[in-house]
Parts: C-alpha cells; sequence; structure tokens
C-alpha cells in the first residue's frame, strides 16, 4: 500500500492538493469541521442535489485521486483514510459530484457514526451514498457502497433485515 499512497500523494502534489507525510488527527478534524460549516444547517438529504461536476480536470481528477486513497488508508493510516475521505466530500460539495463521490460520501458516514456516534447522520449519508452511485450508475463501486450501508450505515439505526438486504444486494452486482 505504501507505494500506491505515495503515487496518490505525487499526483494531489501534481493537482495543487499536498497531502502530508503524517496525517494528524488535528488536521482531520479541522477538515470536518470544514465540511460541517460548509453544509450549515441544511439536512444530509440536499446532498442529493449537489451539481454535476463537469468540465473541470483539475477537480475530477483530484476527487478520483483522493477516493483512491481511502481503501489503502484504511490498511495503513486510519487518519489518512479520514482526510481523503473529507476533502473528496468537501470537493464535492464545494465543485459538484462525480461518479466517484458516492463512496467518498459513504465513508465520510461511516466515520460520522464510529468517530462521532451520529448514526442517524451516517445512515441518511449512506443513503445519500447509495442514490448518487445509482445517478452515475457507477457499478465499480456499487458493492463498496452496499456494503457499508448495509454493514455499517442501516445496522445503526434500522432493523437488522434492511442492513441484510443491502448487503445481499452487494453480492448480485
Amino acid at each position: 500500500f505504501a507505494e500506491a499512497i505515495q503515487t496518490a500523494r505525487e499526483r494531489l502534489r501534481e493537482l495543487g492538493l499536498d497531502l502530508p507525510a503524517k496525517v494528524t488527527k488535528r488536521r482531520v478534524l479541522a477538515e470536518l469541521l470544514a465540511v460541517r460549516l460548509m453544509r450549515g444547517r441544511h439536512p444530509v438529504e440536499d446532498l442529493l442535489h449537489l451539481k454535476k461536476l463537469e468540465g473541470d480536470p483539475l477537480h475530477e481528477g483530484a476527487v478520483s485521486v483522493l477516493v483512491s486513497l481511502i481503501p489503502a488508508g484504511y490498511f495503513v493510516d486510519h487518519n489518512l483514510r479520514t482526510l481523503a475521505t473529507v476533502l473528496a466530500v468537501k470537493f464535492s460539495i464545494r465543485y459538484g459530484v462525480s461518479d466517484v463521490a458516492a463512496f467518498a460520501f459513504a465513508s465520510y458516514g461511516s466515520t460520522m457514526g464510529a468517530w462521532f456516534d451520529k448514526y442517524v447522520e451516517a445512515e441518511a449519508l449512506g443513503r445519500v451514498a447509495l442514490a448518487l452511485n445509482e445517478r452515475f450508475e457507477n457499478r465499480r463501486f456499487a458493492p463498496r457502497v452496499q456494503f457499508l450501508y448495509g454493514g455499517f450505515h442501516a445496522s445503526w439505526v434500522r432493523p437488522f433485515a434492511e442492513g441484510r438486504r443491502a448487503l445481499d444486494r452487494k453480492s448480485t452486482v
């Protein structure tokens, strides 16, 4: 994973985004606060109406690279994974959503539940991620988004059967 992370850092640097070699929890919390402030008091469901990111290869590339860091960060550095997640969400809110945004929002939901016990918000973010993935018809991320929703988001606040159905759909995609 180290080589993949280093390559991603280099690509992001080329795009004007510098990720530190050591991501601190303070940096992650600052970015989480920035996203919270960007969202304001709007309900999570408003994220469904974000414009589509088009004609902006710089930000499309940055979001794609950030999303590619999420799985690697999960195994190597949770702060890096969370920073990549939150930056991808931040860029999606600011510039628009792309075909990979669903996985960023699903991962963001997992963060809100696991770090802050915001389970209802996490589940709502999971539903946003599912809807975004359908909007873009992204078969590559469908299993990941459905896994996070069924295995985490739904299980936190919904009956077990609902999470199970999402997990069952994951295996048929």
